[in-house]
């Protein structure tokens, strides 16, 4: 007779199994091999996997390798959402806030936000999915000290938006204190992590001297990275600065 000591090591082992096979299935979904990722999450969603049931409920939406299915998707999101799946969560609350979804009510999308963002394991999005609540004022009078907060924790959790975000305010006393010095420093987290915005804020900021010692050198490199993301005017001031650094 198996002790409950091996039990527990063999039911780990099988876990784990799980696991990897589930990243395999991310693997293949990032890849775009959906049709081999949609048999792979569908199999361990049916074995209770939140992981699983969050992409599974993905594909249903955006009908990526199956027919789009808003209501199976919703479905295999709740799943997610309740297998303790915060990510499962947070996308069935930003999913309702798209152009002709389907509606959730506000309390609700709070609730599902509020989930992801008190246990911090989904990379500060649903923090920064409640920021954006208080800040627009989305079911509830706008209340931009609460909208701060929240978007300074989604910074604190690795969100490079909710840095990008926690900059802005700052930079205006929206929420907060003025603090342009400190702008800077999350401006710099939020370019780091290639927020194309961010980049080209810091290039103006260091072009003028606002809030921080004008550097042309620095304004040039931070136009060009800024450039090299999509921002178009970057390019223009990166071309502009480049003969004179």
């Amino acid at each position: 007779m198996l002790s409950f000591k091996k039990i527990a090591l063999l039911a780990l082992m099988i876990l784990n199994f799980l696991h990897a096979d589930v990243e395999e299935a991310v693997n293949l979904y990032g890849e775009e091999k959906y049709d081999k990722a949609y048999q792979k999450f569908n199999q361990y969603c049916e074995d209770k996997d939140g992981k699983a049931c969050n992409y599974l409920g993905l594909m249903y939406y955006y009908g990526k390798g199956v027919d789009k299915d808003v209501d199976f998707a919703v479905s295999s999101l709740q799943k997610s959402c309740n297998r303790d799946n915060p990510m499962g969560c947070y996308n069935l609350a930003k999913l309702s806030k798209e152009p002709d979804s389907f509606k959730l009510e506000s309390n609700k999308a709070y609730d599902l936000y509020k989930v992801g963002c008190d246990k911090n394991r989904d990379d500060g999005a649903s923090c920064y999915g409640l920021a954006d609540m208080f800040y627009y004022g989305d079911g509830f009078k706008k209340n931009r000290q609460n909208a701060y907060n929240y978007y300074k924790k989604s910074c604190d959790n690795k969100n490079a938006m909710g840095c990008f975000k926690v900059a802005n305010m700052k930079e205006i006393g929206e929420g907060t204190y003025i603090d342009k010095l400190g702008a800077i420093k999350f401006y710099a987290n939020a370019c780091d992590a290639n927020v194309a915005r961010a980049c080209h804020k810091l290039g103006v900021k260091h072009a003028y001297g606002d809030g921080v010692k004008k550097d042309i050198k620095k304004a040039v490199s931070y136009f060009h990275k800024s450039c090299s993301l999509g921002i178009e005017n970057s390019c223009i001031s990166y071309s502009n600065l480049n003969g004179h650094k």
